[in-house]
């Protein structure tokens, strides 16, 4: 803070200047164009300029043009009124372009003559307080989702197991009657055709009991990596002008999942990816060994300890908050009626829920989604990771 810089009626511009560089609340003074004359090492704190940068600097170069705007009809407001504005919430931007939210207490600054002369404010950062309550909030939504999500898919559990039961009769008496005609039978393809229908609707059913039920039939220690590559193959019909870009990690941890339901889960992903691109660009798929602390985990509502980490991002026409809260719900879908059965995304929550994992998903209108999915790692695989570890800094240290 550069004491030169202003004139006060303080006897003391030292003890003036102590006291105010002692409060944790940023300080400032400004002329009534809005350029700083004053400010205490707090204020340089928020903005993350030292106090040489700052003197002259007009608050304009730390706000958003709509916050900018904002500011400028708050002090309009003080010069007209001569009434002081407590505590309003403004977005601001430090050095580097961080986010800072901040609370400001402004009043009118006054020469002798009682002449309006600049503006001063007091400012607190409270962009942790502000980041808590939305992490308490997002928390909030994913409980009511998963308790959502949990009572559909008791009840699509229930209805999946009951129409199977009906599509097996359907079936066994189809076949019955193809028996008896034989292909010459002029009933004999529309039979052929049931048949057909039957398999669709038993497909439909499996997808349903992979939300409600899981069913991990057969459990495996699977490589992600190798699952990711063999289920971007599956993809039918990739466009041109889609472009995919692989990224896994050489040492990944191994998971124990069932193969084929964790390799439908993917495609399911990569098709919704494909999907979300209709003008093309670009699928990105990653892998990754990740560590949950107690702090990063309760956010992603799993307990701590290690994951395989697996994202899929496209650069398609993204979501609006409203379709992220329902995408994972059974028969929820954006596509034109016959293009899809919403249960895709669906069974993928399901299917990675059920293997004691999460997935979550981040999106803007027109920039893209990504969709993360996070497997338990095996433990017998850390174990024996540690173990080729500890013997290849053995073998290093007996060749030394």
């Amino acid at each position: 803070m550069d004491s030169n810089s202003r004139k006060t009626p303080y006897k003391s511009e030292e003890a003036y200047c102590n006291i105010l560089n002692e409060i944790e609340e940023g300080y400032f003074e400004t002329d009534l164009q809005g350029n700083f004359t004053f400010f205490n090492n707090a204020m340089c704190r928020i903005l993350g300029y030292p106090s040489e940068k700052l003197l002259g600097v007009n608050y304009r170069e730390f706000a958003s043009r709509q916050t900018a705007k904002e500011m400028f009809q708050t002090y309009n407001r003080i010069f007209r009124t001569g009434e002081p504005v407590r505590i309003v919430n403004y977005e601001i931007k430090s050095r580097n372009d961080r986010r800072v939210i901040v609370e400001l207490s402004s009043s009118m600054i006054r020469d002798m003559q009682n002449n309006p002369i600049g503006f001063r404010g007091i400012v607190r950062d409270i962009t942790e307080k502000i980041q808590t309550e939305e992490e308490k909030e997002q928390l909030k939504l994913q409980l009511q989702q998963a308790l959502r999500l949990e009572a559909v898919g008791t009840l699509a559990g229930g209805i999946a197991h009951d129409f199977n039961n009906i599509l097996t009769s359907i079936q066994g008496y189809t076949s019955i009657l193809k028996l008896r005609t034989g292909p010459s039978h002029p009933n004999y393809e529309k039979l052929t055709r049931i048949d057909d229908l039957i398999q669709n609707g038993a497909d439909l059913t499996r997808q349903l009991l992979g939300f409600a039920l899981g069913g991990k039939y057969e459990i495996k220690m699977l490589n992600i990596n190798t699952v990711m590559m063999n289920s971007l193959k599956m993809i039918p019909d990739i466009k041109e002008n889609i472009s995919i870009v692989e990224d896994y990690q050489n040492d990944i941890w191994m998971v124990e999942a069932d193969r084929g339901q964790v390799e439908q889960a993917l495609l399911n992903l990569f098709m919704n990816a494909v999907h979300a691109m209709p003008e093309g660009g670009t699928l990105s798929v990653k892998s990754c060994n990740i560590h949950l602390d107690p702090d990063r985990s309760k956010n992603i509502d799993l307990p701590p300890g290690k994951y395989v980490e697996i994202s899929v991002t496209d650069t398609g026409i993204g979501m609006n908050h409203t379709i992220m809260q329902k995408i994972f719900e059974p028969f929820f879908t954006t596509k034109k009626m016959g293009r899809g059965t919403g249960l895709g995304l669906a069974s993928t929550y399901g299917i990675i829920r059920n293997h004691n994992g999460k997935i979550i998903v981040s999106s803007r209108v027109g920039k893209g989604s990504t969709f993360t999915i996070y497997l338990p790692a095996s433990p017998v695989s850390i174990v024996s990771q540690r173990e080729t570890e500890q013997r290849t800094l053995l073998d290093k240290k007996t060749v030394q």
